[in-house]
């Protein structure tokens, strides 16, 4: 985040295309890590039952960033010129610098898997453990009289010292020895992922859903700031709310709402739980999805009220933090142990997906026209979601027929869940 806020500034003093491309490439390096990193933490902090709730809290704010940030940027840009938006970008990137540093305790531990039994020894005799890394262990054991007074039970309990301030804000020995690690090898590891089926259709699914936010971000300022509408700067900025009203009504859907619905189908089976019980929220984007883009580009193309457009705005959004919430959610349910790994192998087939949408927007508009452009997206949405359903019929073979591999990867690179 140091550095994000360093390219900020860097950003205003650019002059030459070649600039622009380091600079681009820089910011995408340093701040790249930071999506799948609070990812990760909600999965390491959260329960299964809960975790949906936390993932669409983390998702609102994430979609909110991304449709609020141009309501702001309006009003900068107006009466401060559009250099004070990298100034302010550069400005909460320092804050949050010191406010993760300071205020944020790592999440990564391991835990290795010891089963202790009862004991029996004599008196005299001594326990002696090594002490595992970063905390001091301790055997306790409490004697009690038996009929035969030369044996005494000894019950085995574990007692970690509390971790000081400053011991939590070390950024090293935080790795157990035991496990392996090398740098390259991980790397490898996210492009080996994207042979799991699992990888593929959850990053098909987050990628759609880009594809569709970057369809309606490129085409909103010539909707609306054209014949009839004549929006203005800071107009078409304002009708962002509407798409946080959105926003806040998918993250409802794909996390509370999942998790009770979750929570319901494994109490029908006896308490078994499925990674795929999730996906039949996929119900409700089925339909807000075509009727979104509906509303937003067919009647757009035909002139209707703009609030008719902005409520099309509104129905699109609902299913963004859907596809994303359900998909990573999904990925950690099913593939704990690589986690941090399959989010990344997410978001490089996420991110192909959105990169040729967002250079496709402008061209499909010109020569197909709004209205075919948004019949042919509201039918694309309308078949990824539809994979929803396929996928919660066969989710569960699919991650048999891997399962194999999968394990021999998580022994082969020391990984463990908990």
């Amino acid at each position: 985040m140091l550095g994000s806020s360093l390219l900020q500034i860097w950003s205003t003093y650019m002059k030459s295309v070649g600039e622009w491309y380091a600079n681009r490439i820089l910011l995408g390096i340093f701040i790249s890590p930071q999506e799948p990193l609070i990812e990760l933490c909600i999965a390491d902090i959260h329960f299964a039952h809960d975790r949906g709730f936390h993932m669409g809290i983390y998702n609102w704010t994430l979609w909110c960033g991304a449709f609020m940030s141009p309501i702001a940027g309006g009003f900068v840009a107006e009466r401060f010129g559009w250099r004070w938006i990298q100034y302010i970008l550069a400005i909460i990137c320092l804050c949050f610098t010191v406010v993760t540093f300071f205020g944020f305790e790592e999440t990564m531990f391991f835990r290795q898997v010891n089963i202790q039994e009862p004991m029996f020894s004599s008196p005299k005799d001594t326990v002696d453990l090594e002490p595992s890394i970063d905390t001091d262990l301790k055997r306790v054991s409490e004697f009690k009289e038996s009929e035969n007074p030369g044996i005494t039970p000894v019950v085995v309990e574990e007692i970690y010292q509390i971790k000081t301030y400053t011991q939590k804000l070390k950024m090293w020995g935080l790795r157990h020895p035991s496990q392996p690690f090398n740098f390259f090898r991980s790397i490898l590891l996210s492009f080996r992922l994207l042979f799991f089926p699992t990888n593929i259709f959850s990053g098909l699914l987050v990628g759609s859903i880009l594809a569709w936010y970057n369809v309606l971000g490129g085409s909103l300022a010539e909707v609306l700031g054209g014949t009839p509408y004549n929006f203005t700067t800071e107009q078409i900025g304002l009708t962002y709310f509407a798409s946080v009203i959105g926003v806040s009504i998918g993250c409802y859907f794909s996390g509370w709402l999942s998790d009770i619905l979750a929570i319901k189908l494994a109490r029908r089976r006896n308490g078994i739980k499925e990674p795929e019980d999730r996906l039949w929220m996929f119900l409700i984007a089925l339909v807000a999805h075509p009727l979104g883009c509906i509303l937003y580009g067919v009647g757009a193309s035909h002139h209707i009220p703009w609030i008719g457009v902005v409520i099309g705005m509104a129905f699109i959004c609902i299913t963004l933090p859907m596809g994303s919430g359900l998909a990573i959610t999904y990925i950690i349910d099913s593939q704990k142990e690589l986690a941090g790994e399959s989010i990344v192998t997410v978001i490089l087939i996420r991110n192909t997906i959105g990169f040729a949408f967002a250079y496709a927007v402008n061209p499909m508009i010109t020569n197909m026209g709004l209205q075919n452009t948004f019949i042919l997206i509201a039918v694309l949405g309308m078949v990824f979601w539809s994979g929803c359903l396929l996928w919660i019929k066969i989710g569960k073979s699919a991650r048999r027929s891997i399962a194999k591999f999968y394990w021999n990867l998580v022994e082969t690179h020391g990984l463990a869940a908990h």
